[in-house]
């Protein structure tokens, strides 16, 4: 892949582990599509939904965590999901100590990367997104 001189340093390790992990793991995943250089991103999503994410993918967010302050603040706006608990009802709802638990360590980790908003996008708002989303998926399977 043709890289930028920016991501070459990322891929030497010149702007720190997580960088270097984040490019690499980009690499990989842009041989795998042919994909001949990156393209310029304006935002990006962290999933971090704990039924998702389970114990190893909260062990993974709570090493970035814990990352050196300047290699774990982002670039561009970066969104997660909401949380998935309820603290006061989770119970009743049928979710376990246990997914409480990872709850609080997914909140935890991700106060670590200090300044975040928590906005809710109405779902009509979505659409152009959405639409984008299935365009590129359709494109993948024709």
């Amino acid at each position: 892949m043709r890289l930028s001189d920016e991501e070459r340093a990322m891929l030497a390790g010149e702007l720190g582990a997580v960088r270097h992990w984040g490019i690499s793991h980009q690499i990989a995943v842009g041989e795998f599509f042919d994909a001949l250089d990156f393209v310029p991103v304006s935002q990006a999503h962290v999933m971090a939904d704990t039924e998702s994410l389970g114990e190893a993918g909260l062990r993974f967010l709570e090493g970035l965590a814990a990352s050196p302050e300047a290699e774990r603040r982002v670039r561009v706006p970066t969104i997660t999901d909401p949380r998935g608990i309820d603290f006061a009802v989770y119970r009743r709802l049928g979710q376990t100590d246990k997914m409480a638990a990872l709850e609080q360590r997914a909140i935890q980790a991700l106060r670590a990367f200090k300044r975040w908003t928590v906005r809710s996008v109405p779902r009509a708002q979505n659409a152009d997104a959405d639409a984008l989303v299935n365009q590129a998926l359709d494109a993948n399977r024709a």
